[in-house]
């Protein structure tokens, strides 16, 4: 079995991986008003919001 196949799924959750090793996500994946911000901006942008 590979490495990465011997974790469990639980322990894998919130980061991401790049060429096998975990890394850390941007800062910015937690910060609830940059979202806010993007998905208005992409709205605009788009004519199309979300519901």
């Amino acid at each position: 079995m590979a490495r990465h196949q011997r974790r469990s799924r639980g322990a894998d959750s919130g980061g991401y991986w790049y060429h096998q090793p975990r890394g850390q996500p941007h800062p910015a994946v937690h910060d609830t008003r940059f979202h806010e911000r993007l998905l208005a901006t992409l709205a605009r942008a788009t004519g199309t919001g979300l519901p």
